[in-house]
């Protein structure tokens, strides 16, 4: 589900910059020398997350997160090495804050998968803000870095989409529910409000938009739940972007070339339903379920909460269960519950450095 080839890179921010080539920045500049400051910091400069390769030990390369660009030996985006000193290698350059911080109070992290990752205004419309996300990312692999982000960057709200990816990648809606509640749990037990942007209708995963909405509505009745033992604002909150799609025709012109991923039209949509949840006011702070921009449950514009509990979003079928017995296992899973799969490249524990002339070596 990564999106093929590459997007315009747009520069966000001059908080992080590209130094030169070498093995230091620039005066009054430091490196970036964690994976939450890595992945926060190259979408600042305009790289997608997807261009992170992972991490190294190797003196041999500049320390701290680095980028290359056709450089002898190294394959193309950013890296992570936590070597102590590290070294000038080529044409690779390291990424370099002025005063990187970590969110303060109020302030938003994106987290998911392509959909927040090549969300070019994602940092424009809530700010401050840093964008995690990474094309290809399941809720599983959100939830096997929720720790590390979320103790570096603290965040107060967390914009989240996941589980196209889980369910388009044959898991079951149970498993992917699984792992969506552990996060979800994890960023609200530190004092996180999380809201949920919904699966999109897309033309090129019709066979799987029936698991999509059931998936959907087992997420709008757990906000449902948590927001009627909730003291104040509700901590989980839907966008119901199935529904809003569906509103406006769902043209393929809200989506890219592949069927799949969004346009700018597309997120032009969810932008805009997303500052309306955002910067809700009054009754509608308490609103936990959004449609199209306007509250539907929980606030001014909808039922009180725990009205329309066990309701699914629209275009969902509403006879979905939301505790449905666990299902068999797909094979998929079985491979998981033996163990995580090492992925070589993109994110992974293994990755390889090409040469020029096509020579790949593995390095562990």
């Amino acid at each position: 589900r990564k999106k093929g080839g590459e997007r315009e890179h747009i520069s966000l921010s001059m908080s992080v910059i590209l130094g030169p080539a070498g093995n230091s920045c620039p005066t009054s500049y430091t490196k970036l020398t964690t994976m939450p400051e890595c992945r926060a910091g190259l979408r600042l400069v305009g790289h997608y997350g997807d261009s992170y390769q992972g991490q190294e030990n190797d003196a041999d390369w500049p320390s701290g997160c680095y980028y290359c660009d056709d450089v002898d030996w190294c394959s193309d985006g950013a890296w992570l090495n936590v070597a102590t000193t590290g070294s000038s290698n080529g044409g690779a350059k390291p990424y370099c804050s002025l005063d990187f911080k970590p969110l303060a109070v109020g302030e938003t992290l994106y987290v998911g998968d392509s959909d927040i990752d090549y969300w070019d205004e994602s940092l424009d419309l809530i700010t401050p803000s840093y964008n995690v996300g990474f094309g290809g990312y399941t809720c599983k692999d959100v939830r096997n870095e929720m720790s590390q982000i979320s103790s570096a960057l603290n965040p107060s709200t967390v914009v989240l989409v996941c589980g196209e990816n889980d369910i388009g990648y044959g898991h079951s809606v149970t498993k992917t529910l699984t792992f969506f509640n552990e996060v979800v749990d994890h960023y609200i037990a530190g004092g996180s409000r999380v809201i949920y942007i919904g699966t999109k209708p897309e033309p090129a995963t019709t066979d799987i938009h029936d698991k999509y909405n059931e998936y959907d509505t087992a997420i709008a009745a757990r906000a449902a739940t948590l927001a009627s033992s909730a003291n104040n604002l509700p901590p989980l909150i839907m966008i119901d972007s199935n529904a809003g799609f569906v509103a406006v025709g769902n043209g393929a012109d809200l989506y890219a070339d592949d069927g799949l991923h969004l346009s700018t039209a597309g997120y032009s949509l969810w932008g805009s339903w997303l500052k309306a949840a955002v910067e809700a006011t009054g009754d509608d702070e308490k609103c936990y379920l959004w449609k199209s921009g306007v509250c539907v449950e929980g606030g001014g514009g909808g039922g009180s909460v725990g009205e329309g509990a066990t309701d699914a979003p629209t275009n969902a079928p509403t006879n979905a269960p939301t505790n449905a017995p666990t299902p068999a296992a797909t094979e998929a899973e079985k491979e998981e519950e033996a163990g995580d799969t090492i992925k070589i490249g993109n994110g992974g524990s293994a990755h390889s450095r090409v040469a020029s002339g096509g020579l790949a070596l593995l390095l562990m």
